[in-house]
């Protein structure tokens, strides 16, 4: 083969040279049963070696507010020892008493306060968390580290308004062996133990969703934590080739070493038989369409393996790398009721 000047063709050939070592090839339960006993502990390590986090959720209560269909509380958290978060937790006035519950993680944006409609609740094309309550479940807002008031004290100088800091975190996290996505996995997690304590949610009806850098925690934490029920990716499910492999992404997408183990979509095999959906943009430049088909396609191979075809959904939608929500939230809050 005739040597290349161009890294990324480079690196595509790298690529092409890659068996992963636990792809999903089951045919039947037990043997998906035993891959997710490989599989599942492999990915922590990937992302991670984090200490499990146990016991009640240090938070305490900055504002409150009340609109006409919720009630709004912000929050001070402490997901992780030593590590502040914020996030808002929507209370819909007509809820059962004990019911479903979402956890709602934003991408790279403005901050989490998209996800509520801005400060005010007026509306957002972000308003996901808001959409999910006014759809009668509570749903926590988080905004995840890196972004919006969580940056780094130079950021937040440079743009108060809002915005996304992760390239220094990303790289700080990676040169201790761990990875950005790892510590938000794990403040993701604990905000669902927060979430479980809560008296008006049944902690076996547990929903997360998110787009880009939200879908993405969403994923791979869905993959990991069993509680989860249903989980809403947009504008995030892909290949890892057709995506942060080959296209320019922030650092906090990537995982040393993921693609000597698995390709994105065998991923789908430590989420099912518990539901998934997924939606993307028919134009997305960074995930492209093509690739969510091949990932869409293999989803649901999965799902056929586990005997539960009807647990996988997906759309695509006309726009770019932006949340639609029109099938998705309907879908996801029917599934958390059922």
């Amino acid at each position: 083969m005739k040597p290349t000047m161009d890294p990324l063709v480079f690196f595509q050939r790298e690529y092409d040279k890659i068996r992963p070592a636990l792809p999903f090839t089951a045919g039947n339960i037990e043997e998906a049963l035993a891959w997710q006993r490989k599989a599942r502990p492999r990915l922590q390590r990937l992302l991670g070696d984090f200490p499990k986090l146990r016991g009640p959720v240090d938070s305490r209560v900055l504002e409150e507010r009340s609109f006409p269909h919720y009630h709004r509380t912000k929050l001070s958290m402490e997901l992780i020892p030593g590590l502040a978060a914020v996030a808002y937790y929507l209370l819909p006035h007509n809820r059962p008493k004990n019911g479903p519950a979402i956890l709602a993680l934003p991408g790279h944006g403005k901050s989490v306060e998209d996800l509520i409609g801005g400060v005010n609740g007026e509306g957002d094309p972000l308003d996901y968390a808001l959409q999910c309550a006014k759809a009668g479940i509570p749903t926590l807002a988080l905004e995840q580290i890196a972004f919006g008031a969580r940056r780094h004290a130079q950021a937040l100088m440079e743009s108060p308004e809002g915005g996304t800091a992760c390239i220094v975190p990303a790289g700080a996290a990676l040169m201790l062996g761990r990875t950005l996505m790892g510590y938000r996995v794990v403040e993701a997690r604990r905000a669902l133990d927060w979430l479980s304590t809560r008296p008006e949610v049944d902690p076996k009806r547990l929903g997360v969703t998110g787009i880009s850098g939200g879908g993405q925690v969403t994923f791979h934490m869905a993959a990991l934590e069993t509680r989860i029920k249903a989980v809403l990716v947009s504008g995030y499910f892909n290949t890892y080739r057709g995506s942060a492999y080959s296209i320019y992404h922030c650092t906090d997408n990537f995982i040393p070493g993921i693609i000597r183990w698995f390709e994105m979509p065998d991923l789908v095999g430590l989420i099912a038989p518990r539901a998934a959906f997924f939606e993307q943009g028919d134009k997305d430049p960074i995930f492209p369409v093509e690739t969510f088909k091949q990932a869409v396609e293999k989803a649901r191979r999965i799902y056929g393996v586990f005997g539960v075809p009807e647990r996988t959904g997906s759309v695509i939608f006309p726009g770019e790398h932006e949340w639609n929500g029109k099938e998705g939230i309907p879908w996801l809050a029917r599934t958390l009721r059922e």
